[in-house]
């Protein structure tokens, strides 16, 4: 089975990642858990304002899920 899940999240003042959104999956019900726990993971170099991080609100992503080929 291949598909995707579309997500909306914030990137935190450290560079981690919460307020995780599933926004739309196909097919549904089959990767949400496993796109919002893959998100968890994620790292980002925070957003800086005035040299100081600051949070970033409604970074969005589409998580594909494929077969090796």
């Amino acid at each position: 089975i291949e598909g995707y899940v579309d997500v909306r999240f914030d990137v935190t003042e450290y560079g981690g990642t919460d307020n995780i959104e599933v926004l739309h999956a196909d097919p549904l019900g089959v990767f949400e858990k496993a796109a919002v726990r893959a998100v968890e993971r994620w790292r980002y170099q925070p957003k800086t304002h005035e040299e100081k991080p600051v949070r970033f609100e409604g970074m969005m992503q589409r998580v594909r899920f494929e077969m090796q080929k």
